[in-house]
């Protein structure tokens, strides 16, 4: 009995007809992948606009990305395609069901393979507009500490506290900047506090701030190489009634901000206040060919 019974499973499982049903219905759920990949990306891109700081920050991987969601999209019509035809033109089904099995075979494992790549760019997608996102920093405003031409993890998640190095988006509306652009800087003054920067030395509410976060010979080199900033190529500070300021009152809803390399930055002390709601990500780690460190 056990001997028929297996026999029987055998044929069943190896049957050409239960065979050919099965990969159809395979080829058919591999097909249906690609189609809720590229709706749930094109949501995505709809609702966050895919941040301008993936657009141009990540432009070799936003590129990849959207190379493989294109050929999803056209594997997603032809689904559809194949699927009205399938279930309503009677002629269409019966020359695809007598299609030989091992092409069929052969359709399916390609498209078992390639369903990976729209999946995985859907969640990287996600990833990159809600989560995360990797920047290169251009430049040697947080020098020493991020250095030119490096990589960093930037989280949108993480909420900003002083002294952290955040990305920020900067615009002529928001600041005096004659383009847009992203600025990686640190925080410096939150809300209500009142920033100093004279002569090298930060002050944060009227107290001398150990910057930790410096080494003893950059603190000194910041000293000696100090000069007023009308003397930098005509960079200029806020001024009120014509006096240039030095020290600043952070209003509620902006921050202050300037570059580790604080000799050769153009933050705060030149383009004004940061608006909160233009702070894109905090900067965790910066990524270079010697390996992955905590940016602090």
């Amino acid at each position: 009995m056990s001997n028929k019974s297996y026999l029987e499973r055998y044929n069943e499982e190896h049957s050409s007809v239960i065979a050919s049903l099965n990969v159809n219905k395979r080829i058919c759920v591999r097909l249906l992948g690609f189609l809720i990949s590229s709706i749930v990306y094109f949501i995505i891109f709809q609702i966050s606009k895919y941040t301008g700081l993936h657009d141009i920050q990540t432009q070799f991987l936003n590129t990849f990305v959207n190379y493989i969601m294109t050929c999803a999209y056209v594997l997603s019509f032809f689904f559809l395609v194949f699927y009205i035809l399938y279930i309503s033109v009677k002629s269409f089904k019966e020359a695809f069901d007598k299609v030989r099995y091992k092409i069929k075979r052969t359709l399916f494992i390609i498209l078992d393979w390639l369903v990976i790549l729209p999946i995985c760019a859907t969640v990287a997608s996600f990833c990159f507009a809600f989560l995360f996102t990797f920047a290169q920093v251009e430049g040697d405003s947080m020098y020493p500490t991020i250095y030119n031409e490096s990589t960093v993890f930037v989280s949108y998640l993480e909420p900003v506290e002083q002294f952290d190095i955040v990305v920020a988006y900067i615009t002529p509306e928001d600041n005096v900047v004659s383009s847009t652009d992203y600025y990686i800087k640190r925080v410096i003054g939150m809300p209500g506090d009142s920033v100093t920067w004279l002569k090298g030395v930060l002050t944060i509410n009227g107290k001398v701030v150990d910057e930790t976060y410096f080494d003893d010979v950059t603190k000194l080199k910041f000293k000696q190489d100090w000069k007023p900033l009308y003397e930098f190529g005509g960079m200029f500070t806020y001024k009120e009634d014509g006096i240039k300021k030095t020290t600043y009152v952070i209003p509620d809803g902006y921050y202050f901000v300037m570059g580790d390399n604080r000799i050769n930055s153009n933050d705060s002390r030149h383009i004004g206040l940061i608006p909160a709601n233009n702070i894109e990500g905090v900067v965790k780690f910066e990524i270079t060919s010697s390996g992955i460190e905590r940016a602090d």
